[in-house]
């Protein structure tokens, strides 16, 4: 008889646990989904106070040798004359070089019988770490040293990290002001932040492409650098975050 009520009172217990564990599991469910979640953008203007420049040396000759000659004399020159302006030699990278034979017939009236008239050869070097006020100037004396082609000019902030980084506290405080509007709105007080999320950072944007046809176009008077105008370059940062009402 002991027995028995004693297995009886050991099952209410057991339900009695089984219940509260439950209702403890569903007011815990209940928690998790209340809150407010709201995204954050901003974005921030720069300046951009250095550039890197990418320029290249091409020259021809009726053999290898004497393509890849000249091709070193003009490529060592150009690297000189950075140098002369205070260009350090960790900032000028050998980016490509080849060397390509160029191919025609033996005479005006033959189109099979292709032969090897000569070679081309090109040396590619990137430039980095420039000062905005000498591009203009380590152009024009890349050119006078022998480079006769470039892809361009790309501008950027040397700030950058630290312009982000400032973007990023400013969509967290845009998220917090939107989020406090939804809870005045909601009657329901806001609580702390429970999760953020950063958005994809492009950071493409790091860079600001700017087109050179020739360099030679860029330096049309020999007596004057190029002029350079980098402009602004724009830095976004998203969040989403969200926060715990009470």
């Amino acid at each position: 008889m002991k027995g028995k009520r004693f297995a009886r009172a050991a099952a209410v217990v057991l339900c009695a646990g089984i219940l509260a564990f439950s209702l403890a599991g569903c007011a815990a469910s209940a928690d998790a989904g209340q809150g407010i979640t709201v995204s954050g953008i901003s974005e921030m203007k720069v300046t951009p106070d250095k550039a890197r420049i990418d320029v290249a040396v091409v020259t021809e000759g009726k053999t290898a040798e004497a393509c890849q000659d000249d091709n070193a004399k003009a490529a060592n020159a150009v690297v000189e004359a950075l140098g002369k302006l205070g260009v350090a030699d960790e900032s000028i990278q050998t980016t490509n070089t080849y060397l390509s034979p160029r191919y025609g017939s033996k005479s005006s009236d033959d189109t099979e019988d292709w032969v090897i008239t000569g070679y081309e050869m090109t040396t590619s070097l990137r430039v980095s770490d420039l000062d905005i006020e000498n591009v203009g100037v380590a152009i024009q004396a890349c050119v006078e040293a022998g480079a006769n082609e470039t892809n361009g000019i790309e501008y950027y902030a040397s700030n950058y990290d630290e312009a982000y980084q400032q973007a990023l506290e400013d969509a967290l405080a845009t998220a917090r002001g939107k989020a406090e509007g939804i809870a005045a709105a909601s009657g329901v007080s806001l609580g702390k932040v429970v999760n953020v999320q950063e958005s994809y950072q492009d950071t493409s944007a790091r860079y600001l492409d700017t087109p050179l046809a020739s360099l030679e176009e860029a330096n049309a008077d020999a007596g004057a650098a190029a002029k350079v105008m980098p402009g602004q370059e724009s830095i976004t940062a998203e969040v989403t975050v969200t926060f715990a009402i009470r």
